[in-house]
């Protein structure tokens, strides 16, 4: 009987240490810091993006490239969540990861949820898509950015 209990007290600790020790090698590759590339992500913009930039004073366009040029996230590993604008600004957050649908979740401490979709991501490279509703148009589709 005392065998018994030791194997499943044995097995008990074995299940709860492989389940804690477990990593998210996705969610991992995240972690740090990345920079925004305006160019390659500015290359991308749909019909009605390029239409709507061709169409506004070249100063609202010069502001809205200096919103993003430079812009950094940063994903710490206790899953703290920073955006800094290209002007300096921060925003601040949480962020989590679903690894099967390749999912980043920001939720802002308003309660406001931001979805974005993970296209690539790599060591050096990472390439979001925004989720948004059906009637909104983000200026920018595919967002790019690299390592720091």
């Amino acid at each position: 009987m005392k065998t018994i209990y030791s194997v499943i007290i044995g097995l008990t600790i074995l299940v709860t240490n492989v389940s804690y020790g477990q990593t998210n090698p996705e969610r991992d590759l995240l972690v740090g810091e990345w920079e925004f590339q305006l160019d390659q992500s500015f290359s991308e913009i749909s019909n009605v993006s390029k239409s709507y930039l061709d169409s506004i004073p070249i100063q609202e366009l010069q502001l809205i490239k200096r919103n993003y040029n430079g812009r950094r996230i940063v994903f710490d590993s206790n899953g703290a969540y920073r955006q800094i604008q290209g002007n300096g600004a921060i925003v601040k957050g949480n962020w989590t990861y679903d690894s099967e649908l390749k999912t980043i979740e920001i939720i802002l401490p308003n309660g406001a949820l931001f979805e974005q979709s993970v296209v690539k991501m790599n060591q050096d490279n990472l390439v979001i898509v925004p989720k948004t509703e059906e009637n909104v148009n983000m200026i920018i589709n595919v967002w790019y950015f690299n390592r720091l």
